[in-house]
């Protein structure tokens, strides 16, 4: 599926799952971040469809239990429509029970911060419906971060020195982060903040 506004796609159409979970999930080692704490704290970048929380819930669902949690809190400045993403879920089989329950509980496309728990996996999704400018705002830790705001050439905005370095500033020692761009000035702003 293809975004209109930056022309660009929402994720890879051979196998986006296996993408998920290789470029976020096992990149930032989260089965093993999970094992370590109680409270694992993701960030990310572009929300987009959904897909890359509903991996993680999925990959995460036997380790939250008991007094393990995840707080999953996500930037979202173009969010979809409810419908068009019960069409789009219908292709992902593998996760149906996941993204229906994910379906009944998404907030109206109203900006602001949209707090979501999941009892049934120990979850609590934080939307925040705005530009990922708004990141300087807010004030959290999280263990690992997904970058997933399209290609730098197609939405220089979410790349900027400003959002990475708050990005920095909202990590953990010993955090990580994790993307599927490989563009050289977003490895050079990266490393500089």
């Amino acid at each position: 599926m293809k975004s209109e506004k930056f022309n660009d796609f929402y994720f890879n159409s051979i196998n986006p799952t296996n993408e998920c979970k290789y470029v976020y999930i096992n990149a930032n080692n989260l089965i093993e971040k999970i094992e370590q704490t109680s409270n694992l704290v993701i960030g990310e970048l572009g929300f987009g469809i959904g897909l890359n929380f509903l991996m993680t819930i999925k990959s995460l669902e036997k380790k939250l239990v008991n007094n393990k949690k995840l707080h999953y809190i996500s930037f979202e400045g173009y969010p979809l429509e409810h419908e068009k993403l019960k069409k789009i879920y219908k292709s992902f089989k593998e996760l149906n029970n996941i993204s229906n329950i994910l379906i009944k509980r998404l907030p109206l496309k109203i900006s602001g911060v949209h707090d979501i728990f999941f009892p049934e996996y120990n979850t609590t999704l934080t939307l925040v419906y705005d530009k990922f400018s708004s990141l300087k705002n807010f004030s959290f830790m999280v263990d690992a971060w997904y970058l997933d705001g399209f290609a730098p050439k197609k939405n220089l905005s979410a790349w900027t020195e400003e959002i990475l370095e708050n990005v920095y500033k909202k990590t953990k020692f010993g955090g990580t982060f994790s993307t599927f761009t490989s563009a050289t000035k977003v490895r050079k702003d990266l490393m500089k903040v």
